[in-house]
């Protein structure tokens, strides 16, 4: 399944998508996803962006999605700023989560909680 979202710069709407080559160039790169929010350096941050819009531009060609626009490096550190960084994240963060489920593993003791030994109405 391939992850996706969406983030609106410069009044320019671009799709990030996370596959395997953006992991293979980050790996490439010596960028670990796991330093991924506070941790992760903003020039790391803007590499990811910058990686995943390239890779959203490529799938909505191939997958007939219309036109998204794709961006440098050099002029995606150009046109945001320190304010734009926690949207960035959050965006980022959507697409890497994005389709992913949590199955809920009830508690070792929940047969002897008093919610679950009510009697039903």
């Amino acid at each position: 399944m391939i992850r996706t979202s969406k983030i609106t710069l410069s009044g320019n709407t671009y799709l990030l998508v996370m596959t395997n080559r953006v992991l293979s160039r980050l790996e490439e790169m010596g960028i670990s996803l796991e330093k991924l929010g506070d941790t992760m350096p903003i020039t790391n941050t803007m590499k990811l962006l910058q990686l995943m819009i390239d890779a959203g531009a490529r799938f909505a060609a191939r997958e007939h999605l219309g036109e998204y626009p794709t961006i440098t490096l050099e002029d995606l550190l150009d046109i945001t700023g320190p304010e734009d960084y926690e949207p960035i994240q959050a965006a980022i963060a959507g697409c890497i989560n994005a389709g992913r489920t949590v199955d809920a593993v009830p508690a070792k003791n929940a047969a002897a909680t008093p919610a679950a030994q009510a009697p039903s109405a």
